[in-house]
């Protein structure tokens, strides 16, 4: 085998992925939102009844239709690019597992930069650490891959239902009240850390701001063992539906996906809904058998809904795809970790004290407004970047990573016009 592995030319791509991957970079900042106007402590703790009807009606919007979907969907996208680079491997007699590993390097890199450096709700990290978990499934069946994903979202459901039970019943016993005293005392800490982040992130004080989000950094990835189970569970779905080959001809598979489509949506509603009942009455914040309503909502309903919305998204794609405006979602999804990370920069230059400093300012309603202003900002300028260059700038770094060697990005004249964005 050699190493001399290339990236797809645009013409081979499957344009109806980049669509749903453009419908995602809107969701997934419709969910991120939520942070950048009020950091990760404070929209913890947050009511969401507290801003008045337009807001609470937007949080439940948030709730039900995007909040765990779009990360889902995300990670469903990634594990479907891993079976795109087994298939190499095996019609082009390509050694993938060095090449594989550099890609997720990569890709920690980024999300170090971005963690560190711009913004600390970053996802890449936990994609590229769960990334590397992939290799091990290399060889397993379609029907395994299934089961595993299943298995995956089934315990990390039992093991967060387990420790509310746990809590559950220490209500019941003489000491209860020492016990509860002290898991209160963690919601009092968690205030705090919500006065201060605001405090920060208000300031100017870029230092002091890079220091709290290695603080926020490292405290997430503490929880790994909580999200990682998901984000892998839908790595895998992603690598069957790529190992399946049914989105090498979506056409031919339209009754496969409009069954999936149907039936996630009818299944995933019911959960979404629950994961949404659970935040308005009981709160985020819930530690007890109350907390079950979110957690199973979230874990159960998110990835559901999300092969709803891959499903449709397809669909949509394949029939409507010569619309301009669907060309142009498709080619924001070409450039999506550009995309992402440009969105953590305008956010934060947008929020915090260094730039306009709107943090704590801005409600959940017009928090929705400017995340589609942002998202249809990104579509025609995507459109316009790759009418000139071949990658994102973003994207042509991590290929040169992943590749060891300088890719050809800008657009000669010579290509032919099909080989070019429309």
């Amino acid at each position: 085998m050699t190493n001399h592995l290339q990236p797809i030319a645009p013409s081979q791509r499957v344009k109806e992925i980049d669509f749903v991957r453009g419908i995602a970079l809107l969701g997934i900042l419709m969910v991120n939102m939520a942070i950048f106007r009020n950091s990760t402590f404070g929209m913890t703790i947050e009511s969401p009844t507290s801003e008045g009807m337009l807001s609470t009606i937007t949080n439940g919007i948030t709730y039900l239709f995007a909040e765990g979907k779009f990360y889902s969907l995300f990670s469903l996208l990634f594990g479907f690019g891993f079976s795109i680079f087994l298939l190499k491997e095996q019609t082009q007699r390509i050694e993938m597992k060095p090449v594989f590993k550099r890609r997720m390097l990569g890709l920690l890199g980024f999300g170090m930069v971005h963690a560190f450096l711009i913004w600390s709700g970053d996802i890449l990290i936990t994609y590229a650490l769960t990334g590397f978990l992939l290799m091990a499934f290399k060889d397993t069946s379609i029907k395994g891959l299934v089961k595993w994903a299943i298995g995956l979202v089934l315990f990390i459901i039992l093991l967060q239902v387990s420790i509310f039970g746990l809590v559950q019943l220490v209500k019941d016993t003489p000491n209860a009240s020492i016990v509860m005293d002290q898991l209160g005392d963690s919601q009092n800490i968690m205030a705090k850390k919500a006065a201060l982040a605001k405090e920060i992130y208000s300031g100017s004080n870029y230092g002091a701001m890079v220091v709290l989000r290695a603080k926020e950094t490292v405290q997430q990835l503490s929880g790994f063992i909580i999200v990682f189970p998901s984000v892998l569970a839908m790595f895998l779905i992603g690598f069957a539906l790529g190992k399946s080959g049914r989105l090498r001809n979506i056409s031919e598979n339209k009754l496969f996906f409009k069954k999936m489509f149907w039936i996630c949506l009818l299944l995933g509603l019911p959960l979404g809904a629950m994961h949404t009942y659970g935040l308005f009455v009981h709160s985020r914040t819930a530690i007890d058998m109350s907390g079950s309503f979110h957690v199973i909502g979230f874990f159960l309903g998110s990835p559901v809904l999300a092969l709803a919305y891959f499903s449709g998204g397809l669909l949509l794609f394949n029939r409507f795809g010569k619309l301009k405006l669907f060309q142009m979602v498709a080619n924001a999804g070409r450039m999506a970790l550009t995309n992402y990370l440009m969105q953590s920069i305008i956010c934060t230059t947008l929020f915090y004290g260094y730039g306009f400093g709107l943090l704590g300012k801005v409600n959940a309603f017009y928090s929705l407004l400017l995340t589609l202003i942002i998202w249809s900002i990104q579509l025609p300028l995507s459109s316009w970047w790759l009418s000139r260059y071949r990658f994102g700038p973003a994207e042509w770094l991590w290929r040169w990573i992943t590749y060891g060697k300088k890719q050809q990005n800008r657009i000669k004249q010579e290509l032919m016009v099909s080989e070019l964005p429309l």
